[in-house]
């Protein structure tokens, strides 16, 4: 059991870690031969908030301090040291991609490419990246339109 130097802020985010242990373990061999995360154990990071540390309240992530981001892949490392990488990874990816969407007009964006089932999912980051790339992929791809759709992600417009 992982132990470090207890930081009481820090405490619930170790307990979540550690309830998650037993599916991490369990998973841990198909991990391995897989090459990839086992999909439960992906379900237990994503719905235990540990993969939207980095992420902005307002945009559903805990934005957590780097102490706190490092005691979480740190903790999950010591379960399992794949599990803590992936973490880290992903906190990464959703944190880098949090910090360059525009403060305004999230919420419309989504709703906008992802439809009236947007409103219904609770991390608006997730459905946004997710819902805009199905968008490009379902329109007809041209340099055109490629640009537009890539402007109007960059909040250009016109431009």
């Amino acid at each position: 059991m992982y132990s470090p130097a207890i930081n009481p802020p820090h405490q619930p985010w170790l307990d979540r870690v550690e309830s998650l242990r037993d599916t991490i373990l369990a998973h841990a061999d198909a991990t391995e031969t897989n090459g990839t995360l086992a999909q439960p154990v992906v379900d237990a990071l994503k719905d235990a908030g540990l993969f939207t540390l980095k992420v902005p309240k307002e945009l559903g992530g805990a934005e957590a301090d780097p102490m706190l981001q490092m005691a979480v892949i740190e903790a999950l490392s010591y379960i399992h040291p794949a599990t803590g990488w992936c973490a880290m990874i992903g906190n990464g990816s959703n944190g880098l991609a949090a910090g360059y969407l525009p403060d305004a007009g999230i919420a419309t964006q989504s709703f906008r490419y992802g439809g009236g089932g947007a409103l219904f999912q609770p991390n608006i980051l997730e459905l946004l990246l997710r819902d805009s790339n199905a968008a490009a992929q379902h329109i007809m791809v041209t340099d055109v339109t490629y640009e537009a759709y890539g402007k109007e992600l960059m909040g250009l417009g016109d431009s």
